[in-house]
């Protein structure tokens, strides 16, 4: 397929209506379909950025107990914000989040725009985020493009280039927004995610029961396992960090995390050096090797049990020793959280 050109209207306006019946036939019953309140869509769509629906329900959830509105999210401290959304990790988004909140209630008298133009300059909110707030929530006439609407897109229409390069996201987006011009969009936005998600998936999708078999080109061509086309993935590189668990009269040793690494503005255990490791007189004792993966990253966590508090910490005076027991109110990252937890006996005998 060209993409100079979108498919005749009346394609467009077909694949939609089927879209939308599909989904009819095909109900996903989650916490935040069919809201109207651009607050709780907005969380919801930050919170499935880059989280499995199945795990961010529960999230969703919690989140908006502890932050019902708005104001109550701008109220809050960014360390109240963190804590809420430890687990969830991408941890910008939740100070993205917190940020947008405070312009929304101070500079917007606490009005969520309704418009998706408007909606970007928010921090934090990108096209994706923009449009599927202005759909569900305001009824714009705008598509939504994240992954499974690539996919479907390109399957049904064959679309044989990229979808990562910006030309061919510009042209699904032109495609959808042609779509969305002549059905409901709300209605065919969740329909078309839903499909992407429960039918037309990655790897072996259900193309033998599929309501599009007609006028899929993917599966006329027997090219849906080629469809869509990505880019190649960039090998993950390997990290070892290694940390140090000091714990004495029933305090624990962390440390807030300023730096531009990985998990910043989390709380963390003091790390050690290698180096230091290898040479130091304290006695050391290693606890556990924790695999870990990241977007970009496989890491290896090493931890260590120190008996006594490390000369190079002495002259770090981000560190501080908290009550075992109120860990709960500092944010941490989940391996160290897991670790913690696994620990939780040895905590409460110190």
């Amino acid at each position: 397929m060209s993409l100079d050109s979108l498919p005749p209207k009346e394609k467009l306006k077909r694949f939609g209506q089927d879209i939308i019946v599909w989904s009819e036939m095909n109900p996903r019953p989650m916490p935040w379909n069919n809201l109207s309140d651009p607050y709780k869509v907005w969380i919801a769509e930050v919170i499935l950025q880059q989280t499995r629906v199945a795990q961010g329900i529960s999230y969703y959830q919690k989140f908006l107990e502890k932050f019902p509105d708005v104001y109550a999210l701008a109220k809050a401290s960014e360390e109240e914000v963190m804590v809420a959304w430890e687990g969830l990790g991408y941890y910008s988004r939740a100070r993205y989040l917190h940020e947008a909140a405070n312009y929304v209630v101070h500079e917007l008298n606490g009005e969520i725009p309704d418009h998706s133009q408007e909606l970007r300059k928010l921090k934090g909110v990108g096209p994706y985020t923009a449009a599927a707030i202005a759909s569900f929530a305001f009824g714009e006439r705008i598509g939504v493009v994240d992954g499974n609407v690539k996919r479907v897109v390109s399957r049904i229409f064959g679309i044989e280039a990229c979808v990562d390069f910006p030309d061919v996201h510009r042209y699904i987006q032109s495609l959808v927004d042609e779509v969305v011009s002549v059905v409901p969009s709300a209605d065919f936005n969740q329909g078309i995610m839903n499909f992407g998600a429960l039918h037309c998936v990655p790897s072996n999708p259900d193309c033998d029961r599929c309501s599009f078999q007609g006028y899929c080109r993917a599966f006329r061509e027997d090219r849906v396992v080629e469809l869509p086309v990505r880019k190649k993935s960039i090998p993950k590189k390997e990290r070892s960090i290694h940390f140090g668990f000091y714990m004495s009269q029933g305090k624990i040793a962390i440390f807030r995390n300023s730096s531009n690494d990985i998990w910043r503005g989390l709380y963390m255990l003091p790390q050690v050096e290698k180096e230091e490791l290898e040479t130091s007189e304290t006695s050391l004792s290693p606890m556990e090797i924790i695999p870990w993966v990241l977007t970009h990253l496989n890491l290896k966590i090493h931890i260590y049990e120190l008996s006594e508090y490390p000369e190079s910490w002495k002259e770090n005076e981000d560190i501080m020793m908290v009550k075992s027991k109120k860990l709960g109110n500092f944010a941490l990252p989940r391996p160290l959280r897991l670790f913690l937890n696994r620990n939780s006996c040895k905590l409460e005998a110190k």
